[in-house]
This record gives structure tokens, sequence and C-alpha cells, in this order.
């Protein structure tokens, strides 16, 4: 083995668990009086600049996704029936012409 100190699980947690702790212990030594006068989420510049959309977005792009290719399909699918009904007014005239 090597002569680097090698962290076992619980050492891990524990500074994870201390790390976590700090912030709390910081934000706790703020006015207290203060935190029903916040809202409880808080928007900044920070979270519109995200590369990342949030899950109201991600469903709103997806369901627009999914309306333009469902509008693509029924448009190409119109398309075909135009052109077959063009098609056999076509045959039906000639038809008549010839025939009577």
């Amino acid at each position: 083995m090597s002569e680097e100190h090698q962290m076992t699980r619980r050492e891990y947690r524990e500074q994870q668990a201390h790390r976590i702790q700090q912030p709390l212990q910081h934000s706790d030594s703020q006015d207290q009086s203060n935190l029903d006068d916040r809202p409880l989420i808080q928007k900044d510049s920070t979270n519109q600049e995200s590369p990342y959309l949030s899950r109201e977005e991600s469903l709103a792009a997806q369901q627009a996704t999914i309306t333009e290719e469902k509008t693509n399909r029924l448009r190409k699918k119109l398309n075909h029936i135009m052109i077959g009904l063009v098609i056999a007014i076509i045959l039906v005239y000639l038809v008549l012409f010839f025939v009577g």
C-alpha cells in the first residue's frame, strides 16, 4: 500500500458532514427575524444563465417538439391525400371523356 493516508468511509462521511455543517452554522449566525420576509425560492442571475433547463422548461420544450413532429406528420399525410385526390379526379375525367 502507498504511504498516503486513505480515508475510510466513516472518515469521509464525517468530513462531508463537517463541510455541510459549516455553511449552515454561518447562515444560523445571520439575522433570524428576516426568515419570514424572504421568498422560499430565490431566482438569481446565475440560475437564469444555467445551460440546464428546469423541469417545467424541459417539459414544455419536449411537448413543443412532440407537437411539431405530429404537425409535420399530419402535413405529409394531407399532402399525400391531396395528391391522390387530384390524380383520382384526373382519372375520372379521362374515363368520362373517352367512354362517353
